[in-house]
């Protein structure tokens, strides 16, 4: 359906942007679904997104850690750990934002492929993570996404 509405969308000058909430049943799922579009689009206002259609299934999970004040703390207190050096986080932010494509993120910074492991290599010891474990990954990938809604 985001296909659909996007390609809508794209043929509608006049459509500023689309929120689109998860499948709900009923009147009650209907209105739960509208209030999930709602925030789909605060959220992409927010972060200044120049995205037409936004998904609340894209960001359903930072949502849910909003909602849960111990996984929210645990989450910002990962990237806070990092905090003191700001090349750490710009480094993991690259990375995840490059889909963990390690030449591409070392491009993009403009260092060296071995510089940009000893800095990933310097955020597993710091936060005692492991950036092969998709439990990390996801963890960091989510802890960074909740940093740049909350700047």
């Amino acid at each position: 359906m985001g296909k659909q509405i996007r390609s809508i969308a794209e043929t509608v000058s006049e459509i500023k942007a689309i929120g689109i909430g998860l499948v709900g049943e009923g009147a009650a799922g209907w209105a739960m679904s509208a209030e999930e579009a709602n925030r789909a689009l605060s959220f992409g206002r927010s972060r200044g997104g120049e995205e037409r259609v936004r998904l609340y299934s894209e960001i359903v999970v930072e949502e849910s850690v909003r909602g849960t004040k111990n996984a929210l703390r645990y989450l910002v207190s990962l990237v806070e750990q990092l905090g003191s050096e700001p090349d750490l986080l710009e480094t993991l932010e690259t990375y995840f934002h490059h889909m963990q494509r390690r030449k591409v993120t070392a491009s993009v910074l403009g260092i060296h492929p071995n510089t940009l492991n000893y800095r990933l290599e310097r955020i597993e010891n710091i936060l005692g993570a492991r950036l092969d474990d998709a439990g990390w990954v996801s963890k960091l990938d989510i802890a960074i996404k909740l940093r740049g809604s909350t700047k």
